[in-house]
């Protein structure tokens, strides 16, 4: 059956539409989810050190937990293309909320690595759903990639500053607790979020929009600038309690007030777009992974104001980077096959960020986590210097 054709609105119409109440509750609910998902994040490679695991352990746990995005990316973007959204979101808040359930009850390495492999699955059919959902019922231009950037960064902002304050005055187990009973809410709330249009197309038709060159600079691109993620998942928070003495409420309000400036950074960068002050989405990410790579390096410093104040920095970058991925992605594909083409630039990005954990994970803990920062801030800050490099080879237009 071959795919049905797009309902395109006009840049002036969707400029002069309010938001529909369907994607107000679509990023109500994503920000709130958002703001759950960071309570225990940043805080596990903390948390697995009191259990004396190794840095090969705590990097081969977060490799095991991004198995499912390498292997089923595909597949499950696909899967949004053809059965409801809101039925797969559903699912995977189910399957994190088994994960969760499965920390309360064990220690065990070799069963943490099992919950990973599980909850890799809740966590990649979430984020492919998220995306899906985002580009079939977006209705404006810019506006809607800068809201809903925005709301879900402040929301994790607030959710790793509420973890660490958690973490003050309780433990891992309540953390824990309180998101298994949170995501079996999120799953019923799910099932109220907008349907979606599905549609069967066939595999060739997914080849023909992603194996281009604009698409596969983009995934190459995107592959090495998330090989910070895995270094931030194995040693952001061991840098922040070892070298700069943090405390859980310390580490929370540091990581949390960096998430609110990722919003702050695609609320600057909606508005350079719709102000036309940049007027290319490439340029404005070149900007973006330059302002990450440079101050992901400075924050290591081992001055706790002055790292803080070098990383709102590298925030603003991310928010720059956030903003242009949902604002340039609906651009590249069909809407009724967005689904399947936007999973295959998340399944580079998964890769990085798994990539970068396996390494890093190792390398943080022989030469201290402040190396893996510089590392991936380094690869980041190249990034750009490639952009140009295809721009002016003419291999791609952007």
């Amino acid at each position: 059956m071959r795919s049905m054709p797009c309902s395109h609105i006009p840049d002036g119409d969707r400029m002069n539409t309010r938001f529909p109440p369907g994607f107000i509750y679509f990023v109500l609910l994503i920000s709130v989810q958002a703001m759950f998902l960071r309570l225990v994040g940043f805080f596990m490679p903390i948390y697995f050190e009191s259990l004396h695991f190794s840095g090969f352990q705590i990097g081969l746990y977060f490799s095991i937990s991004g198995i499912a995005a390498i292997v089923f990316s595909l597949p499950m973007g696909i899967g949004a293309d053809r059965i409801s959204v809101r039925f797969i979101l559903a699912a995977s808040f189910l399957l994190i909320a088994a994960s969760y359930a499965g920390f309360l009850v064990t220690r065990s390495f070799t069963a943490f690595c099992i919950i990973a492999f599980i909850g890799s699955f809740g966590s990649r059919f979430y984020q492919i759903a998220v995306n899906a959902m985002f580009f079939k019922i977006r209705t404006h231009d810019h506006r809607d990639a800068g809201v809903f950037s925005t709301f879900n960064s402040f929301a994790m902002g607030i959710g790793i500053v509420a973890g660490g304050v958690l973490l003050a005055i309780a433990d891992f187990q309540l953390l824990f607790t309180v998101k298994v009973i949170s995501y079996l809410v999120f799953a019923v709330l799910a099932l109220f979020l907008p349907r979606t249009e599905t549609v069967l197309i066939r595999l060739a038709e997914y080849q023909r929009e992603v194996f281009t060159p604009k698409v596969l600079s983009l995934c190459v691109i995107f592959f090495l600038s998330s090989f910070h993620w895995g270094a931030e998942i194995v040693s952001y928070g061991p840098f922040l309690k070892q070298t700069l003495l943090l405390s859980p409420v310390g580490i929370g309000l540091y990581t949390g007030i960096g998430m609110i400036f990722v919003g702050i950074g695609a609320f600057i960068g909606m508005q350079l777009i719709a102000r036309k002050i940049v007027r290319s989405m490439m340029t404005l990410l070149m900007i973006g992974f330059f302002l990450s790579g440079v101050f992901h390096v400075l924050m290591c410093v081992p001055n706790l104001p002055a790292s803080f104040a070098l990383r709102m920095v590298h925030e603003i970058g991310d928010g720059f980077i956030s903003f242009s991925f949902f604002y340039g992605a609906a651009k590249l594909f069909r809407i009724d096959r967005v689904g399947g083409a936007s999973a295959f630039i998340t399944l580079w990005q998964s890769s990085g960020a798994m990539a970068g954990s396996a390494i890093f994970g190792v390398v943080g803990a022989r030469y201290g986590h402040a190396v893996p920062l510089i590392s991936s801030g380094i690869v980041l800050m190249f990034v750009p210097v490639g952009i140009a490099l295809l721009r002016k080879s003419g291999f791609v237009r952007y």
